[in-house]
Parts: C-alpha cells; sequence; structure tokens
C-alpha cells in the first residue's frame, strides 16, 4: 500500500511540476496558432481546388508553375532565419538587444528576397517566356517574397512574446492575398491580372500590419555580417530547396520532361493529397511537446506510447485517403466544369497518399534526434536522403512515363523514413509500427477498386 501511495503522489507531483512548467496562456495560444495554421493551409487548398474547377487544364497547368515559384521564393528567402533567430535568443534577453537582433534578421531578410528573386527570375525566365507568364511570374515570385516576409514577421514576433502581433502577421497578408487571387480569378481569370490582386491585397496588409508596429524594422547590414548569416544558413536553405523540389518544384521537371497537361493533373492531386499532410502535421504538433515531456521521465514508456500514436496517425491518414480517392470521381461529376478532367485519377491519388504513410517512420524518429539536442544529425541525414529520393522520383518519371511522378513520390518519401528510422534505430531502439503503416497503405490503395 505505501508503495502505491508513493506511486500516486509521484504522479501527482509531476503533474503539477508539468502546470507549472505549462502555463495556460501558451496552452491556450497553441490551440490559437495550430487551429489558425489548420484554417490557412485549408484556404490555401481550397484556393488550388477553386482554380482548377474554373481554369481550363492547360490554364490551370500555368497556374501550378507560377504557384510554384511563388513557393520558390517564400522558401529560399527566409529558409534558416527563424532556425538562426532561436540560437541567439539567450544572448539577446528582452528588450532593445533583442529588438535589435529581430531587425538585423529583417534587414538579411531584405538582401536575401532581393537575391532570390533575381535568381528565380533568371532560372525561370526562359519557361516564363515560353508560356507567356512573364509578367504573372514577376508578380508570383513578388507574392512569394510578401507572404514569407510576414511569416518571417510571424516567427519573430512569437518568439519575442507577441502572440497577437504573431497571429495578424502570419495569417492576414496570406489570407488577403488569396482574396484578391479569388477576385482576379473571377473578374477577369487571367494569370496575371490574379497575381496583380494577390500583390495588391499582400502590399497594404503588410503596410497595415507596418501601422499597427506587428513589423520589425529592417536593419540592413553590411557585407561582412550578410555573409556570416548566409554560411550559418546554408544548410537550412539547402534542406528547403529540397524540400521545394519534392514538392511543387517538380512540376517544372514534370513540364520538361512530360508536357504541362501532366502539370495540371499533379497541381491537383497533390494539393488534394497535402490534407494527409495537414492531418499528418495537425497531429504531430500536439504530440511533439507531450513526447519530450514523457521521454525525460521514461524513454520505454515513450516508444511505447509513440508506436500507439504513430499507429493511430497511419490508419488516420489511410481512412483519409481512403475516403477522398472514393470522393474524387463523385466530386468531379458533380460540381462539374473543368474538374472533370480530374475525375479519373483514382490510383494516382492513393499514392499521393501511401507517400505520406510511409514518411511515418521518418517523424517518428525525428522526435528522438530534438529531444536529444542532436537536430544537426538530423538535419544532414534530411539532406543526404532527400537528395538521393529526388534522384529516385526523376528515375521514375524517366522509367514508368506519367505514372512514374506519383510512383516516385512514396519511393523519396520511403528512403528518407528508412534512413531516418535505421539511424534512429541503433541510438535508441525505436520500431515504427510498420504492420500498421503496410496495413494503412493497403486501406487506402483498396479505395481505388472500388467502383464508382
Amino acid at each position: 500500500m505505501n508503495r502505491k501511495k508513493e506511486k500516486i503522489e509521484f504522479f501527482n507531483k509531476k503533474v503539477k511540476d508539468l502546470k507549472v512548467m505549462i502555463p495556460k496562456s501558451i496552452v491556450f495560444w497553441s490551440f490559437v496558432f495550430a487551429g489558425v495554421s489548420a484554417f490557412m493551409k485549408a484556404a490555401q487548398a481550397a484556393l488550388v481546388m477553386i482554380m482548377a474547377a474554373l481554369l481550363p487544364p492547360i490554364s490551370y497547368a500555368n497556374f501550378g508553375i507560377l504557384y510554384a515559384l511563388q513557393t520558390a521564393m517564400s522558401t529560399l528567402s527566409m529558409t534558416g532565419l527563424t532556425e538562426y533567430a532561436i540560437g541567439k535568443l539567450p544572448e539577446c534577453p528582452k528588450g532593445d538587444s533583442r529588438e535589435n537582433l529581430f531587425s538585423l534578421i529583417s534587414g538579411v531578410y531584405i538582401i536575401i528576397a532581393v537575391l532570390s528573386f533575381v535568381i528565380i527570375s533568371t532560372l525561370s525566365f526562359s519557361i516564363m517566356s515560353e508560356k507567356n507568364i512573364l509578367i504573372a511570374g514577376g508578380l508570383a515570385i513578388a507574392l512569394g517574397g510578401i507572404i514569407s516576409f510576414g511569416t518571417l514577421q510571424a516567427s519573430l514576433q512569437r518568439l519575442d512574446g507577441h502572440q497577437t502581433a504573431s497571429l495578424y502577421s502570419g495569417s492576414a497578408i496570406t489570407f488577403v492575398s488569396i482574396i484578391g487571387m479569388l477576385i482576379g480569378v473571377w473578374a477577369e481569370g487571367r494569370m496575371d491580372v490574379m497575381f496583380c490582386f494577390a500583390v495588391i491585397g499582400a502590399i497594404t496588409t503588410l503596410l497595415i500590419l507596418k501601422s499597427r508596429k506587428y513589423i520589425y524594422l529592417c536593419n540592413i547590414p553590411n557585407f561582412k555580417i550578410f555573409f556570416k548569416f548566409l554560411r550559418t544558413i546554408v544548410p537550412y536553405v539547402v534542406i528547403g530547396v529540397l524540400g521545394w523540389l519534392t514538392g511543387y518544384g517538380m512540376n517544372f521537371f514534370i513540364d520538361a520532361k512530360l508536357n504541362s497537361l501532366q502539370v495540371a493533373y499533379f497541381t491537383f492531386l497533390f494539393n488534394i493529397a497535402s490534407i494527409g499532410q495537414l492531418v499528418a502535421s495537425s497531429m504531430n504538433m500536439s504530440w511533439s511537446p507531450h513526447f519530450f515531456r514523457i521521454f525525460q521521465m521514461d524513454c520505454i514508456n515513450a516508444e511505447f506510447q509513440t508506436r500507439k500514436f504513430y499507429s493511430f496517425q497511419s490508419l488516420s491518414i489511410g481512412v483519409t485517403g481512403f475516403l477522398c480517392v472514393i470522393i474524387l470521381p463523385y466530386a468531379a461529376n458533380i460540381i462539374g466544369g473543368n474538374l472533370i478532367y480530374y475525375a479519373n485519377f483514382k490510383l494516382e491519388l492513393a499514392l499521393l497518399f501511401v507517400g505520406y504513410i510511409l514518411s511515418i517512420p521518418f517523424w517518428h524518429s525525428q522526435n528522438y534526434y530534438f529531444a536529444t539536442n542532436k537536430g544537426s544529425d538530423l538535419m544532414y541525414l534530411s539532406l543526404w536522403s532527400g537528395g538521393i529520393g529526388f534522384l529516385g522520383w526523376i528515375a521514375c518519371m524517366h522509367l514508368f512515363g506519367p505514372l512514374g511522378i506519383y510512383l516516385g513520390f512514396p519511393l523519396q518519401m520511403a528512403v528518407k523514413s528508412i534512413s531516418g528510422w535505421v539511424a534512429a534505430k541503433k541510438n535508441w531502439g525505436i520500431r515504427p509500427p510498420i504492420v500498421v503503416i503496410i496495413i494503412s497503405a493497403i486501406i487506402v490503395l483498396f479505395g481505388v477498386y472500388i467502383p464508382t
């Protein structure tokens, strides 16, 4: 009885400690940011869906290229800057020193954004000229820069404890640009008009945020300080570019290797499959803080609970994918319009969902790296495994044609997951729920064979 009483007292003490460690305000804002993040991702997904319904496939393919340019700018211009800020926080307590740090980082962003605009515009000039979307391309790249600047400001504001400012900076610019794009497509339907409305909305929102002091001043550094920043963030930039290449960036390779119609199909299907990513991100956001706490208390129990969690996550993505696969033809035919062109891609959509299911061993292992301060090891692991996976994806396109696009996606996810799992197993003996992952993948693929 005494032993049981001691266990209960120990448990109660841990609960009290957690309550002290995690103030209610942090819990509240975590839920708010998670909800807003989910809403914004849903809004972006809805935008891509609406465009597919309103635009003919060739025009939608051009939209896919422009959207890829926008996300390229967002990735290249701000990747690594938030991580740099986090690393410098201990040296900059609250007050002028921290504000000076964030102003300096904002200034570095301006230089990187200008360089990114030049690099992306130069590399994509020929394809934009060929498709007669030069003006729209420039506007899309500029929009990506404005949105990523707002995202960076949101991250810095949150690090400084300004939750309201962070919320508005991170979501308002993106949301208004989506509204502007929808107004543009409704009013005219031309790509340059659509992105012009989006840019006007984004700039107007940015100026309003600046007037409310939700944006830090931009302190442009000298070249010596700038190159010091650049050396620090290069690995993050390389990983960010790889991530972009294995997402909407693949549109450029599809266009070059196959044709514009395949770009349209991939853009639409990849957007639907991103529901799987949204499910996973929402669950991981809730799980990771809990894992870090229980890992410090009992690493064996942490692994047991982790396997249960990722089993549930795997089945959640599997069921979600299954429903999307069987609903796709019905939804496309009921809504009609240009969506009918995308009604018969059940297998391709299922394979994209399988890719997210196969990512689970990597998500399983990455928490162990973060919990033991081995984030740099994970970064280099992601770098080389991502590179191999990307080359495998390109090889699939070469060997299997259009179907290779959708075979390559789960292949590159599997390469990344296997490398992460093997490395983590040596250090912590983790065992991802492989059987459940296979069952979840079968559930999604089963949806392909249900008659519609």
